[in-house]
């Protein structure tokens, strides 16, 4: 009889790493060992390179004394080497085995993987290095990162970041769908991530993602990755190299506590040519774990984007559920389980779960790999979008009974509205197939894709049942959205076409809730939102801006003041193109002085020819409230969003000039809904990071700077750095001297500069989840333009413009270059007309927000 086999020749086996007759021998012992099976069902649940790169919660639950003991390790590291110290142990998985260390150059906490067994094989120490490999092509917030892959004593390791949290596997579950909404979108982001860099991951599971101290997730143990020929060229969804056998091939043992484990799974003989793993591991076994595994992954065909995707929907589903149905059988069972038979659909479980958010994980999770989503970039998109609408349709429950009837209608179309918040998605789908239905002259005033515009929508609505209660908030807002409409073409009886489209798609959806109250109550709203809009279209329609032509001169509206938190906010607005785009402008400034410009009019102007332009003097600065200058970020962000709703702005493009794409940063990460995109212009996370940077000066820099802002207010201060190429220019210098002078006082100026310099928004741009654009010119002397490279790395998916020029203040130099990048990314041309889905062409305000 053949002996039992260590501890690490099963592991080594169950890797797939032994000669094809050894392998065999092995397997046919622990088919008929009782002894082994019972070995192999408690091995500790990681991957097969895997052990934990994070603090188990277990750990933070005992002293260093009472932790409990990890099993004995055959191989221990020196206590120091390649300016490393290992302090301790971190836990043992199938083939590696992680250690606590202290980076003592960096002065960082490190996890160190080493291979665990003995005698290492070269395909172990290969997966390690391809391990190493496939995190190196990523560098994302949602992504585990690595720092060093080395070698010591023989034996390679890879330095990881270090994340101190607990597994999705140690959670609670299930969760409240917000929440799982959020978890998911995290994953999304840093598989999608993988995905564009050509990077199969193959073991997702909840053992695999980390939710750290901060509530972020994190994609861990990439030891079963699939690397693409070229980065950046992935091949993911190739299909099966061959054709898959019909049969599920059974397992020759059952082992009822390994269904959640990764481990090699023998499949059928004639599919394991096909396998993509068959380079690393033994002919005949699959490597991964059987209850997270795709239906064709059972039939041997080779590992795709699709089968990643189906895992991650295993994953989401879970988390709303509790459980997965085919938790607890054997692998056998599980095999059977997910080849013959679909996943319930989530809601006949859930039922508090969005319809919108139910369908994207459902179709994660469906059998055949072509029903699915393609990629997790697709997945990651269909979330966003679904957090979009979910967001908009957010309910703040009322503090306190109605006072009155008003307000008594109010609370009922609220309660209604939280009743549908649930099914946002065919509310804002169904409202346009009805409105079009009813008038079909209307559907070629809106772009092709209506995903915007449904967005929208749910943005509009929201805005308008959290204002029902503050009617002159309410009536000034939407009469602003009347006048914006003039100059789509639209008429007063479209309002009516509107209303009735509305209330027909509300009672439907509503079904038995819809009661004569209900209909009464959305009514009368209703008919408060078109009368206010007829006012401003009726006042709007002579004086019109066409949005096809750029105007000679750009006029602006009367400056008007928005309200946020007792302060008096003022701004303007110019223009009448088809997108709102608000311009956010980094310490002084004064929106009527502005205009007395000729180089800041003229930029304006050219904004304005294509967009509604919405300028804004922050608190502190210009015609708004003194009083609070240098508020921090927050509040500036607070105060902007009370911009958008005073100005009747549902989405807005938001463009931030330095210090003042802070703000900005904020309101995208923290209301999604709120922002269509987001770009920065000569901007940084952290201005106090750059040396020298105008805007981030500290100790005696900051204290020689506010004393030359003292003594010389009044002077034009700052041009040599602000804008070097019009520095010599008399009548610019005179125009800037007096708009300092216009647009703050010495003390409030130099107030106002120290809260750019203490503002810090890196935490913020891991959530920003909006198209994002950052231009910088490459000669920028007053935020070096490293920053704003810088930047765009910490925002995912940004796009970065180096562009040429020294001046910092984009309404000077050669603006010509700015414009066009800056129209190309929000996807209109040079008239106005919109080119691309970005931009709405949407005829009615009410109904789009716009």
């Amino acid at each position: 009889m053949i002996p039992c086999p260590s501890d690490d020749a099963l592991a080594t086996w169950l890797a797939g790493n032994f000669p094809h007759d050894d392998a065999a021998s092995i397997r046919g012992h622990v088919a008929g060992c009782d002894g082994c099976r019972a070995r192999l069902s408690t091995r500790p649940s990681e991957s097969d390179l895997g052990a934990p790169l994070f603090l188990h919660a277990t750990h933070q639950r005992f002293g260093e004394s009472e932790r409990p003991p990890s099993p004995p390790l055959s191989w221990a590291p020196p206590s120091a080497f390649d300016d490393y110290r290992v302090v301790r142990p971190l836990g043992r998985g199938g083939m590696g085995q992680v250690y606590l260390a202290h980076d003592e150059v960096l002065d960082r906490p490190v996890a160190l993987k080493f291979v665990a067994a003995d005698s290492p094989d070269p395909r172990t120490i290969e997966r390690l290095r391809v391990e190493a490999r496939a995190i190196a092509r990523l560098q994302h917030p949602n992504v585990v990162a690595v720092y060093r892959i080395g070698e010591v004593r023989g034996r390679p390791y890879i330095a990881y970041e270090f994340v101190e949290g607990e597994p999705l596997e140690l959670l609670p579950k299930p969760i409240p769908w917000p929440a799982a909404l959020r978890l998911a979108l995290g994953l999304a982001r840093g598989l999608a991530a993988a995905h564009r860099r050509g990077v199969l991951h193959r073991d997702i599971k909840p053992a695999n993602v980390m939710l750290d101290a901060s509530g972020e997730v994190k994609l861990l143990d990439f030891g079963l990755a699939k690397l693409a020929d070229r980065p950046g060229a992935p091949a993911l969804d190739a299909g099966p190299r061959a054709a898959p056998s019909s049969a599920v091939a059974p397992a020759p043992w059952a082992l009822t506590d390994m269904s959640a484990l990764t481990t090699a799974i023998p499949v059928a003989l004639d599919a394991a040519s096909t396998l993509g793993t068959a380079s690393l591991t033994d002919g005949g076994m699959m490597m991964g774990t059987p209850l997270y595994l795709a239906p064709e992954l059972w039939a041997g065909t080779a590992g795709t984007s699709r089968s990643d995707v189906y895992a991650l929907g295993l994953v989401f589903y879970e988390l709303c559920a509790g459980r997965l149905p085919h938790a607890g059988l054997d692998v056998h069972a599980i095999a059977s389980w997910v080849t013959a038979r679909a996943l319930p659909p989530l809601r006949s479980l859930c039922p508090d779960v969005p319809e919108m958010l139910a369908a994207v994980i459902d179709r994660c999770v469906l059998r055949e790999p072509e029903a699915r989503f393609a990629s997790a970039e697709e997945v990651q998109a269909a979330l966003e979008e679904t957090e979009a609408l979910c967001r908009a349709f957010q309910i703040v429950r009322p503090a306190s009974s109605p006072a009155s009837a008003q307000d008594a209608g109010a609370g009922v179309v609220r309660a209604s509205f939280e009743r549908l918040a649930p099914r946002a998605e065919a509310l804002v789908t169904r409202f346009y197939e009805r409105l079009f239905a009813r008038e079909p002259a209307l559907r070629a005033l809106f772009p092709p894709d209506m995903r915007e515009q449904r967005l929208k929508l749910a943005a509009a609505l929201q805005l308008v049942v959290d204002n029902l209660r503050a009617p002159d908030k309410l009536v000034e807002m939407l009469e602003a959205l009347g006048r914006r409409h003039a100059t789509y073409a639209a008429l007063p009886e479209h309002f009516d076409a509107v209303g009735r489209a509305l209330l027909e798609v509300l009672e439907e959806l509503e079904g038995d809730a819809w009661s004569p109250a209900t209909a009464r109550a959305w009514a009368s709203a209703y008919a408060q939102v078109a009368e206010a809009m007829r006012r401003g279209l009726e006042a709007a329609r002579e004086g019109v801006v066409s949005s096809t032509r750029a105007p000679a001169r750009l006029h602006a509206a009367e400056t008007r003041f928005a309200t946020s938190a007792d302060a008096s906010l003022a701004y303007r607005t110019a223009g009448g193109g088809p997108i709102d785009l608000v311009l956010v402008q980094g310490w002084v400034t004064h929106v009527e002085a502005a205009w007395e410009g000729a180089l800041i009019s003229r930029f304006f102007a050219e904004l304005g020819a294509w967009a509604r332009l919405i300028v804004l003097d922050q608190r502190g600065t210009g015609m708004s409230e003194r009083e609070g200058a240098g508020a921090p970020a927050e509040q500036q962000a607070e105060d902007l969003l009370a911009v958008l709703d005073a100005a009747g702005v549902a989405r807005a493009a938001l463009l931030g000039v330095g210090a003042g794409f802070a703000p900005c940063a904020l309101l995208a990460a923290a209301h999604p809904a709120r922002a269509r995109a987001l770009v920065a212009l000569g901007s940084a996370a952290q201005m106090s990071a750059w040396p020298g940077c105008l805007f981030g000066l500290a100790g005696e820099d900051a204290e020689e700077a506010e004393r030359a802002l003292r003594s010389g207010w009044g002077e034009p201060l700052f041009l040599e750095r602000l804008a070097p190429s019009a520095a010599e220019d008399g009548a610019f210098r005179r125009f800037w001297a007096a708009y300092l002078r216009h647009g703050a006082s010495p003390g409030g100026a130099a107030r106002m500069l120290r809260a750019h310099a203490a503002a810090d928004v890196r935490s913020a741009l891991g959530r920003v989840s909006v198209p994002t654009l950052v231009l910088h010119r490459a000669g920028d002397r007053a935020v070096p333009a490293a920053a704003g490279r810088d930047l765009a790395g910490r925002i995912r998916g940004a796009r970065h413009v180096e562009l040429p020029g020294d001046d910092h203040l984009p309404f000077v130099g050669e603006s010509g270059p700015l414009l066009a990048e800056l129209r190309a990314f929000l996807g209109v041309n040079a008239g106005g007309s919109p080119v691309s889905s970005l931009v709405p062409s949407a005829a009615l305000g009410a109904a789009s927000g716009g």
